[in-house]
């Protein structure tokens, strides 16, 4: 046996291993991050299933063999673009809704318009003839006795 083969044998990585590895890393950080979010999305609502699909961490996921880190990492991907889904529906609906009290009122001119109307209106009703009784208050009495 050479007197060497005790020790650790240094590997050189040539450029396609390296890539490889910081693709790798890359694709774990992304998905430790999108599934992070999902997680903790899916803890809030009560979704057990969900949650369990996506709870990983970058090392997690480096630690696991080629195979099963793509299909988690793509598990994580799925989940996080079906809640995108939902996110992109509801923010269409409430784009389409953020202006509706704002729409309601026109101008101030057309409020104060409004007020001034049904002020008159307020007017006439308290001048009619189902009103005169409020007018022939005796003088010394109180509203409310008579």
């Amino acid at each position: 046996m050479p007197a060497d083969s005790g020790k650790l044998i240094q590997c050189v990585t040539t450029g396609v291993i390296e890539n490889k590895r910081l693709a790798r890393q890359a694709l774990c950080s992304a998905a430790a991050v999108v599934g992070g979010a999902v997680a903790a999305y899916a803890e809030q609502q009560g979704k057990h299933d969900l949650f369990d699909s996506v709870d990983f961490s970058a090392p997690d996921l480096l630690h696991q063999t080629e195979a099963d880190c793509l299909t988690h990492c793509t598990d994580i991907f799925n989940a996080g673009t079906a809640n995108l889904a939902a996110l992109t529906a509801a923010i269409t609906l409430f784009t389409a809704r953020m202006n509706d009290p704002r729409g309601q009122i026109v101008n101030r001119s057309t409020l104060l318009k409004e007020v001034d109307t049904d002020t008159v209106g307020l007017m006439q009703h308290l001048l009619s003839p189902d009103c005169q009784q409020i007018k022939s208050i005796p003088d010394g009495k109180d509203f409310f006795s008579v």
